[in-house]
């Protein structure tokens, strides 16, 4: 008899934590739902403004920046930050950044290292 009554305690102890265990998961899903919502949301108002932003590209540039994007792990543009290319955080050679530095602000310039499109910033060396 005190066995049976020690295993029902154990079996209600066991309900009472699986049970609480379910309102967290069930919490923990809510949660990660709205999360999950939030960040669809994000994506498509940005898939919004990237295709507004690309009508106003030459049909050329975009093709390339598309090839480079596949060939490249899906970044085909990066930064310019100092003298380093931020897609493949190589040091640019004084060479390449000389002729960034002269070339027009329009014009479209890649990394000899990666073959990314280098975007010049504010803070680019060249």
């Amino acid at each position: 008899m005190e066995k049976l009554e020690a295993a029902e305690a154990v079996q209600a102890d066991l309900r009472t934590r699986a049970e609480a265990f379910a309102g967290q998961q069930a919490e923990l899903e809510s949660t990660r739902d709205a999360a999950l919502k939030e960040l669809d949301e994000q994506r498509a108002e940005l898939g919004d403004k990237r295709a507004t932003v690309a009508a106003e590209l030459p049909d050329a540039l975009i093709t390339q920046y598309q090839r480079l994007r596949e060939h490249n792990g899906g970044i085909g543009a990066a930064p310019l930050v100092g003298k380093r290319c931020m897609g493949c955080r190589m040091e640019l050679a004084p060479s390449d950044l000389n002729a960034i530095k002269a070339a027009a602000p329009d014009a479209v310039l890649r990394c000899e290292e990666c073959g990314r499109i280098l975007v010049r910033t504010s803070e680019s060396a060249a």
